[in-house]
């Protein structure tokens, strides 16, 4: 009982839940949602390991008094876990949640259960028993099912016998008990689809019927004796897959059945694929993908007394299997599977779908359900939209998806409120508990803080410690200028970039932001040949022979290089194409498109990388990207381009306008007659607002962009946090290694300058919000932005402990904004998918990745103090040991706020997702690693307590190793697994090789770090 309320115990559950869930989730990316569920998620051992944490944590409350007064902010969260697992117990065992799908004009009483049941009735003599049972099958999973029913004393044997998940039918031939069956193929939205006819069978093929022999009347009847005739009492036409050649099929006639020929009956159309005299249609297993939606199929074995037979039954997840129906022995049977069809005490009608995409875009904005909820005499209507949903008697209906052809929707379902209520108090008692650890005088984290002040007496006096660092920053090179036929000034281009164009997502925004990403996609610069953006995008459309001829392309790979002919990183777009015009790299594009992602090697990545520059380049010239007229009274707000083929109905005097207009522009300002080129851009300025007024940014918006893409604040920012954070880190070592060295306003001007980047990055990211009309974190390229502006934020709370809390984030953040300016990282601003546009999201996604940010600092001081054991000497051991002792009581302080934030931000997540889409918790991949990175954390932070985990070593060697979870949760998660929050599509990218070095790095210096701390701390001891 002693080890049962242990802390062992806690760390030891701690890491096994943290291990298995991480686990699951690389099990639901191989094999698929439910294969998770089964094995892992509604497993019972897992719901037994909850239990024991449950145990565990309540008596650790009492072991370790808790509920003392000085305690009770541990004792709240500590206590809010165990609310909130009950909650989620609530959920699991009474909650139901499903998907109701209505079309316009029709109406519904009921909705598809989420879970899948085996469903029967077992009728015998004077008496009929119902059973329901809920079950989970998988693929990887052995799959059971036994019950015998005792109905008027007659004894029934039901067993499942095999499990066929996505089960298709397929002919075996020759088969010695076989029957002749005829193979048909059709192809319809669903894709092609293989149909079987027995003999005496019908098949009806959208009102055609087709049979074999049958007894009744049908259009087209199949009949065998030596060879498979047909007769149809309906005009056949024929079309020959081999020769290509037309026919036709007499009327009422006995033909022979022609093989190979796609047969025409109207609207019908299907192919005579195969004849087995001798056949037996059999059930396998289909293809899996993940997370698709498979009908699969259950054999089971019926016995009554001495009658055995086999039955099959198919269903699966989301669909309402056919009852089959079967007598053995006494016994009448009926047997299903699937999803239950959930009856709601109201009724829904849908009046209309509405979808709303960007201007100019098919890319959704919003989608909504007006519907009326109909009770009896009570009806009301309401819309239902993204993060809007409709709660009636319990039921919660929220937008979940559409039809294809827009004209139904697809509404989830979820009842659950003692669950939800429970989930919530615990959510709020955990949000109370965590921050009152932050400001209890008595805490832990107060406590910290008091220690660090301990040790900066002892240090005083003391000095030395070893200097072990080294910075690398990159130089570019300028070219020398080539001077082309028409170079424009910086105010032509400067009153182009106003002109207002529409993105491949339907944003709007001004032109010169496609200037900015065109010349970063092409050259990988910011600027070219002293020119800004604006001016290389104005002279390569007035100018675009000449332009052609510049060296601008990036092409860094030599064997590239070597097959255009254009020795050195930069070529010409002239360079790409022979004398007859054609593409020279285009056979090596196509190979390169051919492989699969993670079988693409460095010289397919760089062919794709630049045949992706070329084309932008293409686009430029030819006018293509040019989307800047809009179309006049165009619901959908279509802006188009100079050359644009689809036109939209525009009236002659429009379209020969925007056929006509750029190029006059263009024409008048490369013959150097400004004033008409002037007169020529007002005039398109003037369509713009006209037609598209309604949807254009506004002047200050538009100039606030120009701003933000001139300033190009945080690609600037990176070696600027790299050089004042190495600047302060170099004088924080010296305080040490010299303490009577006066370096206090070294340090003031290290502090003010990084604070002043700082604020600047603060400013940076307003304005892309500003810009963009959403939370600067919704892509990968923002949320590295966020991240670093936390990690600083991080080092500014604590540098009042230790300047090199602030040096270390802020080399830290320089970083961070490197990667995100690496080429796979764009930095371009999109518009949000429907889903996201919720204040949840904004508190959700700025809690949980401010927190990685506090996590990064522990992780790079923990580093530091493993390079510190390694030179820790016998003549120096007391002076490093008391930095050491420093920077973990730092790296404490900062991992316990960092996991606050983290704990916070995930269950705020949980809110998000039950108010978009109508259930907190659903084991998604990113939620599941953010969950194991709390555990992981909580691990960390316990190990204090734990015998033989209690040292300096252990702690920093696990603070370290603790963040290859946030590295998981964040890049793992959003480039390798699949998920909601995947940025990935396809396959996953390969690992890169700097990873593996890292992990090498990491095992040396930790264990040079073990064998020195065993050497001279343990050996003193």
């Amino acid at each position: 009982m002693k080890y049962l309320f242990s802390m062992s115990l806690t760390g030891a559950l701690l890491l096994i839940f943290g291990v298995v869930i991480a686990v699951a989730t690389f099990i639901e990316n191989d094999f698929g949602t439910i294969s998770a569920q089964a094995l892992v998620y509604k497993a019972w051992w897992f719901e037994a390991l909850l239990g024991l944490m449950a145990v565990n944590m309540l008596g650790v409350i009492f072991s370790h008094k808790l509920y003392r007064k000085e305690k009770w902010g541990s004792l709240l969260f500590h206590v809010a876990f165990l609310i909130i697992l009950l909650g989620a117990a609530i959920t699991r065992y009474t909650g139901i949640e499903g998907l109701m799908h209505i079309r316009e004009g029709q109406t519904a009483t009921s909705f598809v259960s989420d879970e899948t049941y085996i469903n029967g009735i077992v009728i015998a003599g004077e008496g009929t028993e119902q059973f329901s049972k809920k079950v989970l099958f998988a693929p990887v999973k052995k799959a059971s099912f036994h019950k015998s029913i005792d109905v008027d004393g007659v004894e029934t044997d039901i067993k499942l016998v095999r499990y066929i998940p996505n089960a298709q039918e397929i002919v075996e031939t020759n088969d010695a008990t076989g029957e002749p069956i005829i193979t048909l193929v059709t192809a319809g939205e669903e894709g092609r689809q293989n149909h079987y006819l027995r003999r005496g069978e019908v098949l009806n093929l959208n009102d055609v019927v087709v049979g074999f022999e049958a007894d009744q009347r049908v259009a087209i009847n199949f009949v065998y004796h030596d060879s498979l005739m047909m007769r149809s009492l309906l005009p056949i036409e024929t079309f020959s897959m081999d020769t290509r050649e037309k026919g036709q099929i007499p009327y009422d006639s006995l033909v022979k059945a022609p093989f190979r020929h796609l047969l025409i009956i109207g609207p019908v159309q299907f192919v005579i694929k195969a004849f087995n005299p001798q056949g037996q249609v059999m059930l396998v297993p289909g293809p899996m993908e993940k997370n698709m939606a498979a009908i699969d199929a259950l054999v089971f074995q019926v016995q009554q007394g001495d009658d055995s037979q086999e039955v099959v039954v198919r269903g699966g997840k989301g669909f309402v299997g056919q009852p089959q129906y079967v007598r053995v022995g006494q016994a009448n049977l009926m047997l299903q599977y699937g999803s239950k069809e959930v009856e709601v005490p109201f009724a829904v009608h849908l009046r209309d779908f509405q979808l709303e995409r960007y201007p100019g875009s098919n890319s959704p904005s919003s989608y909504a359900s007006e519907v009326t909820v109909i009770d009896g005499d009570k009806e009301f209507p309401y819309r239902i939209y993204m993060n809007h949903i409709l709660s009636y008697k319990g039921y919660r209906l929220y937008q979940s998806s559409y039809d294809k052809d827009e004209k139904g929707t697809v509404l989830s379902v979820n009842k659950d409120k003692p669950g939800t209520y429970v989930s919530y108090t615990g959510y709020l008692l955990l949000g109370i508990g965590l921050l009152f650890v932050l400001f209890n005088k008595n805490s832990r984290f107060t406590q910290l803080s008091k220690l660090i002040d301990q040790v900066h007496k002892k240090r005083a006096a003391l000095a030395g410690m070893l200097l072990w660092l080294a910075l690398v920053t990159p130089l570019q090179a300028q070219e020398g200028h080539n001077h082309s036929d028409f170079i424009p000034s910086r105010a032509q281009a400067d009153s182009l970039a106003t002109l207002v164009y529409q993105t491949q997502d339907g944003r709007m925004a001004p032109l010169h932001t496609l200037a900015s990403d065109a010349l970063r996609k092409i050259s990988q610069r910011i600027t070219y040949e002293g020119l800004t953006p604006g001016q290389v995008l104005l002279g390569m459309m007035a100018s675009p022979f000449s332009w052609q001829e510049k060296p601008m392309i990036k092409v860094k790979n030599e064997r590239l290089q070597g097959m255009i002919g254009a020795p050195g990183k930069y070529a010409r777009f002239a360079d790409f194409f022979d004398a007859e015009g054609r593409y020279k790299i285009i056979d090596a594009v196509n190979a390169a498109y051919e492989k699969k992602l993670a079988m693409r090697n460095q010289f397919d990545k760089d062919i794709i990388k630049v045949d992706e520059r070329v084309n932008v380049a293409y686009m430029i010239y030819s006018g293509s990207l040019l989307k800047i007229f809009p179309v006049p009274n165009d619901p959908d707000h279509h802006w188009i381009s100079p050359v644009a083929e689809e036109m939209y109905g525009m009236s002659g005097t429009d379209s020969l306008f925007v056929r006509k207009s750029f190029y006059q522009y263009m024409y008048h300002l490369a013959a150097g007659q400004q004033d008409s080129a002037a007169i020529w851009l007002n005039y398109i300025k003037k369509y713009q607002q006209r037609f598209g007024g309604a949807i254009m940014p506004s002047p200050a918006r538009i100039r606030m962009e120009i701003a933000f893409n001139k300033l190009n604040i945080f690609e600037r920012l990176y070696p600027y946090y790299l050089l004042t954070g190495f600047f302060l880190l170099v004088v924080t070592f010296i305080k040490i290694f010299k303490p009577r060295v006066r370096l206090r306003y070294a340090v003031l001007v290290g502090k003010v300058l990084i604070a002043a980047g700082f604020v600047v990055h603060l400013a940076g990211l307003a304005m892309r919000w500003y810009i963009s009309g959403h939370e600067p974190w919704s892509n990968g390229y923002e949320s590295m932005l966020y991240i670093a502006w936390a990690s600083l934020l991080a080092g500014l709370l604590f540098s009042r402990k230790t300047e090199m809390t602030l040096a270390v984030t802020a080399i830290l953040a320089g970083i961070i904004l490197f990667v995100a300016h690496l080429s796979w990282m764009d930095p371009q601003i999109t518009n949000l998918v429907p889903v996201l546009k919720s204040y949840w999201l904004t508190i959700h996604v700025a809690t949980i990745t401010a927190s990685y940010g506090f996590m990064g600092l522990g992780a790079l001081l923990a580093f530091i103090n493993l390079v510190s054991f390694i030179f820790m000497r016998p003549h120096n051991k007391q002076r490093i040991l008391l930095s050491i002792k420093e920077l973990t009581y730092v790296i404490e302080m900062t991992l316990t706020f960092g996991l606050i934030l983290l704990t916070i931000g995930n269950f705020l997540g949980g809110v998000w997702a039950n108010e978009s889409w109508g259930r907190y918790w659903g084991w998604d991949p990113k939620e599941t690693w953010a969950l194991a990175s709390i555990i992981f954390y909580a691990f960390v932070l316990h190990m204090r307590f734990i015998p033989g985990l209690k040292s300096l070593y252990a702690f920093n060697l696990a603070s370290l190793l603790a963040f290859a979870s946030i590295i998981m949760t964040y890049f793992g998660v959003n480039f390798y697994l699949s998920g909601l929050h995947s940025y990935a599509a396809g396959d996953p990218l390969p690992i890169p090789a700097f990873v593996y070095y890292t992990i090498a790095i990491i095992a040396l210096v930790g264990a040079l770090a073990y064998w020195q701390y065993r050497r001279l701390m343990v050996a003193d001891s």
